[in-house]
């Protein structure tokens, strides 16, 4: 699975969950750094906003001779809610809560789909998620995290033709 692929599912989902229904014209969805997270200041979002991290990773081996590329998906979904107003603040989290572990349910469906599987792994343990607290002056909810990767992306990633120990070292 490719980023641009793992993007594409996510905006998928983001278009076609009946609380989000993001549209180009309406947008309700983007993807960015972690670091643009935690910097950006206002969002060109309204009502809900589904953001989705570039994806982090580890490298795994079933002791064979294959290593897999794993992702880390990993998606905040946010309201906003009006300063000081703490019953909205809690039924924003709420419905933040109620939005993310759909998602998460979708995927879970879709690995199960075996005739169409648009993820082709994942860890069904792996699903996690913790309150994002208050971000951006006045955003809250919920980050979700699932590992997801490609099975079919399983490659011995060291490649002898792309090293040189002729000049005296001897490590191969």
């Amino acid at each position: 699975m490719s980023i641009e692929e793992f993007k594409q599912y996510f905006e998928t989902l983001a278009a076609a969950h009946q609380d989000v229904l993001h549209t180009p014209q309406e947008p309700h969805f983007c993807m960015w750094t972690i670091d643009e997270i935690l910097t950006k200041q206002e969002l060109n979002l309204s009502g809900v906003a589904i953001m989705l991290e570039y994806p982090s990773g580890f490298l795994s081996d079933s002791h064979s001779d294959n290593i897999f590329d794993n992702f880390i998906a990993a998606f905040f979904v946010l309201k906003q809610f009006e300063d000081g107003n703490h019953a909205q603040f809690l039924t924003r989290n709420s419905e933040c809560f109620s939005i993310g572990r759909d998602i998460i349910s979708k995927l879970l469906k879709d690995y199960a789909d075996f005739d169409t599987r648009p993820i082709p792994w994942l860890n069904t343990n792996s699903p996690k998620w913790d309150q994002a607290g208050t971000i951006f002056g006045s955003w809250t909810g919920y980050r979700f995290t699932v590992e997801i990767g490609d099975p079919s992306m399983d490659v011995q990633y060291y490649d002898e033709s792309k090293w040189d120990f002729s000049s005296g070292s001897s490590s191969s």
